[in-house]
């Protein structure tokens, strides 16, 4: 529910306009009070100007979709859920990848 959205904005935004290899990289962690699950590709990037390169009958969605569905569940469970997206730079400063971190308590299931 979490994920499909930003892989979707990966394969979609990111992957799809690149030639070369494509990568995916989802990693889990568990903390202490919450898990931490990172979303990454190898992609074009963001830039720094959201509307560059979109069409007048194109717009993406994935973001707000996540800020949605962690809402309803902050409002169900009563905890903080939160997500970061991290601009990935290559050596030249050049975009070369987008990093989506999503922070999901840890709740008790009884």
């Amino acid at each position: 529910m979490l994920l499909q959205p930003i892989v979707e904005n990966a394969i979609v935004h990111g992957l799809a306009a690149i030639h070369s290899e494509k990568r995916i990289k989802i990693t889990l962690k568990k903390e202490i009070n919450y898990i931490t699950i990172s979303i990454e590709d190898n992609g074009k990037g963001r830039t720094l100007n959201p509307n560059k390169n979109r069409t007048a009958e194109h717009t993406s969605y994935g973001g707000k979709i996540l800020k949605s569905r962690l809402a309803i569940l902050k409002k169900i469970n009563k905890k903080e859920y939160s997500y970061t997206v991290v601009d990935l730079m290559d050596a030249n400063n050049e975009p070369c990848g987008t990093r989506v971190i999503i922070k999901v308590p840890m709740i008790d299931i009884n």
